[in-house]
Order: C-alpha cells, then structure tokens, then sequence
C-alpha cells in the first residue's frame, strides 16, 4: 500500500496531478490490451518518495476500464489483469528540471508518453518522441495523423460546422511529411457523428475524445 507522509504531500501534490493525468491519457488512447507499463522518474521527482505516483498512474489508466480503482488498489488490480509494472528513477536531469515518463506495450502495439511541471502546474512534453507542450484539460481531442499541408483547416471547419469551439491547438511532428499528433482543447462535447468525419478525413490515423478531471 502507498502512503503519503504529512512531509511528503505538498511536495508530491502536483505530481500526484500530473501522473493521474498521463495515466488517464494512456488509458484512453491505448488500442487492446495492456501488457506492461513502465514508469520513469527523471530530474527532481526522483529524489520524492515515487511510490504514490507509479500507484497514481495506474489509477489513471485503469480509470476508464474500472468504476472502484483507486491509488491503493491499482497495483493489485493491475496484477490482476497481468500487466507488468516497473518502475525507475534517474536524479540526472535532462531536458527538463523534472520529468515522468510512462511507456505502455499491449497486444497492438506501444504508446509513450513524458509529461513535467510548468510553474508547478502539469504539462504533456511528448506522445511516442514528437515534442508536443500541452495542458490536459477537461474536454480534448486528440488526433494522429500524416503531416500534410491543409490539415489544421480541415480539422477546423470540421469541429467549427458542428459548433465545437476550440479553445487551444497543440500540434507537434518529427519532420515535416511524417507522422504528427494534435491535441485540442475544446469547450463542447464532440458528438461521435463528428469523430467520424474527422477520422475520415486525408491522413487521419486515429481519432480520440479525451475527458479529464477539472474545470470544464
């Protein structure tokens, strides 16, 4: 079981955000089954007692698939549905002063995800090594896709035409013509005809409506 000293808390508050945060993303966004998940600390937050935020991260990963998860039981309930967890720590700081990663393989593939903390407040710094600096916010689209000219106006007038307001864009490649993500952060649900048509547009391969918890 994880505890969270008196000590411990305020400095483990904004991570404990972050690492729900990245959890939820993996859990909403991963194809099949997961398989294992591995959990790296990186820069500052490897020196905290990390336990709480690999507990953290399975929460969020296993809440879309499980109504009573919480920090204390996720490990169990993982283990359970046999996903491998490791966890590392590494107190060398890279590109940033801290850092969680969280890399997840299942039977269809594998997803990797690096989040850190911008003046104490979560931020996604990369989806599988493409740079993308984004907030998680309540309601999110998510959009994988080939780089091509033309495709933000499209992605646009189709969310404008069923009055989706967008509220922020996110969009970050490997090299121009590659493989790119986007991250939209949007005031409206997006009703599933909608998806539809964005998942049908040029180059589109994925399409995800992402929720998280917070302020709409």
């Amino acid at each position: 079981m994880a505890s969270v000293s008196a000590e411990d808390a305020p400095r483990l508050r904004p991570y404990m955000k972050l690492a729900e945060q990245l959890g939820s993303l993996v859990g909403q966004v991963t194809p099949g089954g997961i398989q294992s998940v591995e959990i790296s600390f990186e820069g500052h937050v490897a020196s905290l007692n990390t336990r709480p935020l690999t507990n953290t991260v399975l929460m969020g990963l296993l809440r879309p698939s499980s109504d009573f998860v919480n920090m204390v039981n996720a490990p169990v309930i993982a283990k359970d549905r046999g996903i491998r967890t490791a966890e590392t720590r590494l107190e060398r700081e890279s590109d940033y002063h801290t850092m969680i990663r969280v890399h997840v393989k299942t039977d269809r593939g594998a997803l990797g995800l690096a989040g850190s903390l911008f003046s104490g407040k979560p931020r996604l710094i990369g989806i599988d090594g493409v740079a993308l600096e984004s907030e998680l916010t309540a309601r999110m689209l998510f959009v994988r896709n080939k780089d091509a000219p033309g495709f933000i106006g499209s992605l646009g007038t189709a969310l404008g035409r069923a009055g989706v307001n967008i509220a922020n864009f996110n969009l970050g490649r490997t090299s121009p013509g590659t493989d790119a993500v986007c991250l939209v952060s949007v005031d409206d649900e997006i009703p599933a005809q909608v998806l539809q048509q964005i998942q049908g547009l040029p180059g589109v391969v994925g399409v995800y409506s992402l929720r998280f918890d917070g302020p709409a």
